[in-house]
């Protein structure tokens, strides 16, 4: 899904007289530590039993790595998306809880080593993934309540561009 968001924001960016790649010139902090997190969750796609507490861990990560680039459009929703998200993998003890009905409805019947499922968003407190995302090329993805922040957030971030974009305009 933060493909489909993130390639959504670039386009409306560039529609929009944006330029998306103007977000590689913010002034990032600690940048070379964000493969780490991710580093960790493949480790957990490998080594299904470490998932358990890889998962959470690397959340923990990304959320300290947002809180530097706080000053970063998008960035806020980012990182309070994965706290919610983080809360649910707590409660779905070092997993993101699936509703099985809700996953069930789109095709999906079997998870993954980050994923577990539960029978009712009630168990999660409704922050897991318990809601469906549709697009118009037929993809779609079951989603957490902290899964719909960071698309915000992304799309937040790359359509800043256009900020910066209007703001040399009226410089100009």
């Amino acid at each position: 899904m933060f493909i489909d968001v993130t390639i959504i924001a670039i386009l409306l960016s560039l529609l929009c007289g944006g330029n998306p790649l103007k977000t590689v010139q913010y002034p990032y902090r600690f940048l070379y530590l964000f493969p780490i997190p991710f580093a960790l969750q493949l480790l957990g796609f490998l080594w299904h039993d470490a998932s358990v507490f890889l998962n959470p861990i690397s959340y923990v990560m990304v959320i300290l790595l947002m809180f530097f680039n706080l000053h970063i459009p998008g960035v806020i929703y980012m990182m309070v998306g994965t706290a919610a998200n983080l809360v649910a993998v707590i409660i779905g003890k070092g997993k993101m809880p699936v509703v099985r009905n809700v996953a069930a409805y789109i095709g999906i019947h079997s998870v993954g080593a980050k994923h577990v499922f539960v029978e009712s968003p009630k168990e999660t407190f409704f922050l897991g993934d318990i809601t469906i995302i549709y697009f118009p090329w037929r993809r779609s993805f079951v989603v957490s309540i902290g899964d719909l922040i960071i698309a915000l957030g992304l799309m937040i971030f790359f359509l800043s561009s256009l900020k910066q974009q209007k703001k040399r305009d009226l410089l100009s």
